[in-house]
């Protein structure tokens, strides 16, 4: 029998099964939500499609060419043919993790686009989203161009090759430069959400949703060292190499879950409701203070709302404004019903409401404000 890495093996399917639980919670959100895919979904997918190779080169470099075992432990093959069938694997993989990685960065940009499609973080989004694109763009070339002609790099005996890229500083500096954008992208929402007038329990899990790249930071602090550990011509490079390879197999796939995991809160919510933000429909005479946003207890529908739309759980009913008689207090002023309507009023997609602050979804629902007395303060 073969001799393989079990570390290896286990940590591409259990990375795997989870991003794929992750992927189709996502979906199965929008369906629940009735929101259609948009651009940060199909990120998302592609991303996944992309993760899913990597993992299948990770497989197939374990299970046919030795990787993380000494080369005269790999049967079937000499030394020097695992060796090269090992940089073939390698320069291919590469590929796959840019991909991956960059697809999940934009995907998260996307979804904060539209949460935040009211806020003053646009143009950060734009930077970053910018920033991802020549991360994907210079990183892929300097994979595919490490020798040249390319194949030296997997074929030693080609004469008069050219590989001038040091395969253990080529990783240090593209992972650097792509944990400092995670860095950004995991700061970006956290300002935000700490103005929701939410109970600090509620405001933690909101934000827990959001932090969840953390771990992808961690993985990617880890590749960082133990690529400053690595000697790209050591002689057992596929062995010497498996640790890199293992906590990028867990990035990889970890990205793709922080990327789902702020779109699953609806299926969250019926799992743990009390540590989601709710509609508050219940105790609609309690006083309450004076808050900023805009009170969700009183809300009239046209149609049934799912109560997981993510416009409407943002409010808190306990630290928003007060409705009293079916109003809405907003700033210390009574001010006019607020009726959500499920269907899709194509007339305000893209559009911002001059002087609105706040977090708003777009294409998920339309407010539609209508005065239910002729005199109000």
């Amino acid at each position: 029998m073969a001799q393989f890495d079990p570390n290896i093996v286990v940590s591409v399917f259990v990375t795997m099964v989870v991003a794929a639980l992750a992927l189709t919670g996502r979906l199965v959100a929008r369906r629940m939500t009735k929101v259609v895919l948009w651009l940060d979904d199909y990120f998302a997918i592609s991303a996944f499609v992309f993760a899913c190779s990597w993992s299948a080169f990770m497989v197939a470099w374990t299970l046919h060419a030795g990787l993380g075992i000494p080369l005269d432990d790999v049967e079937g093959k000499s030394p020097e043919q695992a060796l090269r069938q090992s940089h073939l694997f390698l320069w291919n993989a590469e590929l796959f993790y840019a991909l991956s990685l960059a697809l999940s960065k934009i995907s998260i940009l996307g979804f904060y686009w539209r949460l935040f499609s009211k806020s003053n973080i646009r143009i950060p989004i734009q930077i970053l989203a910018t920033c991802s694109l020549l991360w994907l763009i210079i990183r892929t070339f300097l994979a595919i161009f490490h020798c040249v002609p390319v194949q030296a790099f997997w074929d030693k005996t080609i004469e008069g090759a050219v590989c001038s890229i040091n395969d253990s500083k080529f990783f240090f500096g593209t992972g650097l430069v792509h944990l400092i954008i995670d860095v950004f992208i995991l700061v970006l929402p956290v300002l935000q959400v700490k103005r929701l007038q939410l109970r600090s329990a509620q405001k933690a899990a909101v934000l827990s949703l959001f932090m969840f790249g953390t771990l992808v930071c961690v993985a990617s602090i880890v590749v960082l060292v133990e690529s400053l550990r690595f000697d790209p011509s050591s002689p057992e490079m596929p062995s010497d190499i498996a640790s890199i390879m293992i906590w990028a197999t867990v990035e990889v796939n970890l990205a793709i879950v922080s990327s789902c995991l702020p779109i699953l809160r609806p299926i969250l919510s019926k799992i743990a409701p009390r540590s989601m933000p709710m509609s508050g429909r219940d105790n609609q005479q309690r006083h309450c203070g004076q808050g900023e946003g805009i009170d969700l207890r009183s809300v009239t529908t046209h149609k049934e709302v799912d109560d997981s739309s993510s416009t409407r759980r943002l409010a808190d009913p306990e630290q928003l404004g007060c409705c009293q008689d079916d109003y809405v207090v907003m700033d210390g002023r009574r001010g006019p019903q607020i009726f959500i309507s499920a269907r899709r009023d194509e007339t305000l997609v893209g559009k911002q409401v001059e002087g609105e602050r706040g977090i708003q979804v777009t294409n998920e629902m339309t407010v539609q404000i209508e005065r239910t007395s002729s005199d109000y303060s």
